[in-house]
């Protein structure tokens, strides 16, 4: 009974996260798709390297650089290499751990996006307006086009941010 109770409660996030599936089709083809900026893998590669050798924050990949070290987490946003790079320590390979990590931004857009909607519009308001959001053209440009992954992740934490600031003032 209390299996039935959980899918009640939260039938919105379980919706959500099924129906956002097909935005991330494309990760699920073998091998790593043509974008802008395909230095993805790497950058998981090389910041799960520098987590397993016990360096908190990485700032310098040491491979990069061609070989000498490059500075790269000074200037790019690290947050979602910190998520990549975990599941590298957890035994993935680079190109899976990416993978996850671009998946992942997918979903808590949805979810964040849902739960914000929800508090203005109800639950069904915040199934519609959370798919919205994740099959937004400009998502999949961000994702599959450009390859920017600090800003499909910000993308993902804005409804989060607008949450956070209606609680406080509610």
């Amino acid at each position: 009974m209390s299996l039935l109770r959980f899918f009640k409660k939260n039938f919105g996030l379980i919706l959500i996260l099924i129906l956002s599936f097909w935005a991330i089709k494309p990760l699920f083809i073998s091998g790593f798709f043509p974008m802008h900026d395909d230095t993805q893998v790497a950058r998981v590669f090389e910041m799960g390297k520098v987590l397993r050798n016990g360096v908190f924050p990485v700032r310098i990949v040491p491979d990069l650089g061609y070989g000498y070290g490059y500075p790269l987490f000074n200037f790019y946003a690290p947050l979602a290499y910190y998520i990549g790079g975990l599941f590298v320590l957890l035994g993935f390979d680079a190109l899976a751990a990416t993978k996850i990590m671009m998946a992942l931004g997918v979903f808590l857009a949805g979810v964040f996006m849902y739960l914000l909607a929800r508090e203005f519009f109800g639950r069904l308001g915040g199934i519609i307006s959370g798919l919205f959001y994740v099959y937004a053209p400009y998502h999949a440009l961000d994702i599959y086009v450009r390859g920017d992954v600090a800003e499909f992740w910000a993308y993902a934490f804005i409804p989060l941010a607008f949450l956070g600031i209606y609680k406080v003032f509610e």
